[in-house]
């Protein structure tokens, strides 16, 4: 059969020119299939379905050897480089413009520009003769595909750097695959066919993004990366409608085959600012978060919100999506709209209302969705022109800003939004305070390393810190955990910020007399009336928190050695701290403590231990204790412990001679 394809080549590879989009290797595959369809199914080319064209490309090992049974020419001159293999192809497009007698056909400038490839295409041909001189083409072609394939390697190499690559098996700025150019023209020649025949068959488009709505990735979003079609063995042809979906995550560098039916696409919503409606699809990843809680739907408030909001943003790398809970037309959301609803509310960092909630059983029948904004007052703002009384009251119980105008009300957001923070996935569910947190990132970074992911969240509880306000000092969360096997597990998580801890100590002889200082707890347990409460609870080292993103930067031993300095009393030289190496607080907590130390000098020791004996008795928080070792290793009686046994266990690492 080796003259089969003859006498379909010109109408194949003429079909296949078509197809602008293609390269030139390209289509010559697409040309080879055409022929080969016309040859089994006795086909005319031009009624050949592209559904037979993507059978054939199904298995390209079978169509390989097919098409290698079809085309025994010579290959003994298939390239062995990448370099060689695109100096081939250039020539086999030049190929196509000299005739039989080895005149050039094409213009003039061409001519001019490629003589030496028009001297070597006219060399070779007779490796490639054959009964056709058309044949001796197709030969060639087939020669060209068994290349391998290369890829660009840098476009700004320097003709040195180039050269060096060139010596390491980088050919002229282009580096091998690991593919044929057959091989890679298969793969490109299958996505090119996907794009046009998933929008014949009503299915997403190819790359779309997508969310997953059933089975065990439910909830995760990716990219439309393949599909696998019904095929239909004895008419040799594949079908529609598509088995299934290559789904490529977001979330991580994974794929799953997905069914159709649990596949939706999302909407292209701007990478900037977005306004999504109820019921709408939410984006799979925003910096900040904005629900527009007012009852009134299609108000001119919420319009006058919008616009000042994404004039605000717009210095802002990051997406800001503002949730309106009334559908595009304006109408109060449905009962299956439900679940959008509960899902804005516990997922904005900030919402926006024009009335407080009323008091009393009335406030259920009020018109429009129903928010908790008793529970939201942290992050609440009230856009009232002229409030009441009971407004006003309300909000300053609870200190909640009171906005007159819409205006007013979206720059003070835009205010405690800062710059965001962005989430995508799971992390949407996170609200600012949280992810502000630098323990709720180290918790992140440990399931990022083990290969986990968080799936879902509830924020169970904050407690935000004065100093650093729009910042959660402690959090809890309820968090959805997918392991790299995809179980998805629940668990209670429990964090903070790191905490920098000082071991400041008098060295002696015997180290066992050496002698630290303590402070008392600041909580209630830790700083009990004398009186009423004779336990004694334990007492704590000089501790510092920098729970805030801002203190990053730098050495530890730096952090926070202003504030351990004043609550001491010492002006510490930083070159005199030793660091010990960083533990986590607990394997229930997600926070880390950090822990260095400090010899005092004699005089230094002095001071201190006057002061204690200044304070002591008078149970204040803060009070400072100077205690021997000795001491702290022989309270060991229930309720006589001076310290717990964590800090114990550090101050020994400090202390004891190694």
């Amino acid at each position: 059969m080796p003259n089969s394809l003859v006498p379909h080549w010109k109408a194949a590879y003429a079909r296949a020119l078509q197809q602008h989009a293609l390269d030139g290797n390209e289509r010559d595959v697409l040309a080879l299939i055409l022929a080969l369809v016309a040859i089994q199914d006795g086909t005319a080319i031009e009624d050949i379905s592209l559904w037979s064209v993507r059978y054939r490309l199904g298995d390209p090992q079978q169509l390989h050897q097919t098409l290698t049974a079809l085309l025994p020419g010579p290959l003994d001159h298939v390239a062995t480089t990448v370099a060689d293999a695109r100096k081939e192809s250039t020539r086999i497009r030049i190929d196509e413009l000299v005739d039989e007698h080895g005149h050039f056909t094409g213009r003039a400038d061409l001519e001019d520009l490629f003589t030496q490839e028009i001297e070597v295409v006219v060399r070779d041909r007779g490796a490639f003769a054959a009964p056709a001189p058309l044949e001796g083409r197709i030969w060639r072609r087939w020669a060209a595909l068994q290349a391998p394939h290369g890829i660009p390697f840098e476009d700004t190499l320097t003709s040195e750097e180039l050269a060096a690559h060139d010596a390491m098996g980088r050919d002229g700025g282009y580096k091998a695959s690991g593919k044929t150019v057959f091989e890679h023209s298969v793969q490109r020649l299958i996505q090119f066919l996907d794009r046009l025949l998933l929008p014949a068959s009503g299915a997403p488009p190819l790359y779309c993004e997508v969310l997953v709505t059933g089975g065990v990735h439910e909830g995760r979003s990716g990219r439309l990366n393949a599909v696998t079609w019904s095929v239909d063995d004895e008419q040799r042809t594949c079908c529609e409608p598509p088995t299934t979906f290559t789904i490529s995550f977001d979330d991580r560098h994974s794929k799953a085959n997905i069914a159709p039916a649990d596949v939706m696409p999302l909407p292209h919503w701007d990478r900037h600012f977005a306004v999504v409606h109820a019921g709408q699809p939410m984006p799979m990843d925003w910096g900040a978060c904005v629900l527009l809680a007012g009852p009134e739907p299609d108000a001119s408030w919420q319009h006058s919100v919008i616009t000042v909001l994404k004039d605000g943003w717009q210095q802002v790398d990051r997406r800001l999506v503002v949730l309106v809970p009334h559908r595009p037309d304006g109408q109060t959301p449905s009962d299956e709209q439900e679940q959008w609803l509960r899902d804005a509310y516990a997922w904005a960092d900030e919402i926006i209302s024009t009335r407080a909630p009323a008091p009393g059983p009335g406030a259920l029948h009020e018109p429009g969705p129903a928010f908790d904004l008793e529970g939201a007052s942290d992050r609440l703002i009230l856009q009232v022109a002229t409030p009441d009384e009971a407004t006003r009251r309300w909000a300053g119980q609870r200190a909640v800003p009171v906005a007159p105008t819409p205006a007013d009300a979206a720059a003070a957001v835009l205010k405690r939004l800062g710059r965001g923070w962005r989430r995508q996935g799971g992390e949407r569910q996170v609200r600012l305070p949280v992810v502000r947190n630098y323990g709720y990132h180290q918790w992140q970074d440990a399931l990022h390393q083990a290969g986990r992911l968080l799936d879902a969240a509830t924020i169970d509880w904050t407690h935000a810190d004065p100093r650093h306000p729009g910042e959660a000092s402690w959090w809890a969360i309820t968090a959805q955990v997918r392991h790299p096997d995809d179980l998805v597990t629940e668990e209670l998580v429990v964090g903070r910020g790191d905490m920098l801890s000082l071991i400041a100590f008098r060295r002696h002889p015997v180290w066992t007399d050496s002698e630290v200082v303590l402070l008392r707890h600041p909580f209630s347990l830790g700083a009990p009336p004398p009186i009423t409460a004779p336990t004694r609870f334990p007492l704590r080292l000089p501790t510092a928190d920098f729970d805030s993103l801002r203190h990053l930067r730098g050495e530890h031993q730096g952090q926070g050695v202003p504030a351990l300095a004043s609550e001491l009393g010492l002006d510490i030289d930083r070159d005199r701290l030793r660091s010990l190496d960083n533990r986590p607080e607990s394997a229930l907590l997600a926070a880390q403590r950090r822990t260095c130390y400090l010899e005092l000098t004699d005089d230094e020791c002095e001071d201190l231990k006057a002061r204690h004996e200044a304070c002591d008795g008078t149970g204040a928080a803060g009070a400072l204790q100077v205690h021997r070792v000795a001491d702290l290793l022989s309270s060991r009686l229930p309720g006589d412990a001076l310290v717990d046994w964590a800090t114990l266990g550090v101050i020994m690492r400090a202390v004891v001679p190694t």
